[in-house]
Order: C-alpha cells, then structure tokens, then sequence
C-alpha cells in the first residue's frame, strides 16, 4: 500500500511515519521507506537509533533513483536509454487521462500547462 502523508512543517509527519514504521515492525512486517537520496543514510541511522539493529533490518530505505534501478533489472529492462521529456509528457498526459476522474488530492492540476 503506498500512502501519502502531507502536512505543514512541524505537523508530524515524520513522528506519524516513525509510529507507523515501529507498529509494522512489532508486528513482524517489513517495511520499505522510500527517501530522496541526500537523506537515505540519515533515514538508515534514525531506523537503527528507533528500532534497533534486529528492527531496522527489517526496514528497507531506499531511494527513488535505487528504486527505479532495480525495478528495472528485476524485470530485464536493463537499458542505459532513458526517455526524453516530450516522451515523459505523453505518457503523463495518458496517465491523467486514464485516472484523472480519481484523482482526489491533484485533480485541480489535471489540465495544468505544467504537467
């Protein structure tokens, strides 16, 4: 399940994810925390600070740029050739089509000029 969690500075936020990440823990679950990539080692120490070495081993913190690489080499689509931006827009411009009746937090952007 991939969830959203959206607020001021000083909202909770991260307090709120912490939480979540520790009861999933307790529970036996593994979690998988996707961070930008200037703050993945510090997310890496702030598991192990919060749940421990047995705990943290079972959070997996990755970054978008690790993410989408291997997403790609599990599913053999290991090219070096990435798309360009008017192909990027398209396949955007698709995606909002198919979803955009959905969309619930970005639907007041759906015919924005910038996406």
């Amino acid at each position: 399940m991939l969830r959203l969690v959206t607020g001021r500075i000083g909202s909770g936020k991260t307090t709120r994810i912490y939480g979540e990440i520790r009861n999933r823990i307790e529970q036996g679950r593994e979690v998988t925390l996707i961070v930008p990539e200037q703050y993945s080692f510090h997310t890496e120490k702030k598991m192990l600070e919060l749940l421990g070495a047995r705990g943290a081993d079972k959070v997996n913190v990755v970054s978008f740029s690790f993410l989408a690489s291997s997403l790609l080499k599990k599913y053999g689509l290991n090219s070096k050739t990435a798309i360009d931006d008017s192909t990027r827009a398209l396949l955007m411009s698709v995606a909002l089509d198919e979803i955009g009746d959905d969309l619930q937090i970005y639907s007041r952007h759906r015919y924005s000029p910038a996406v």
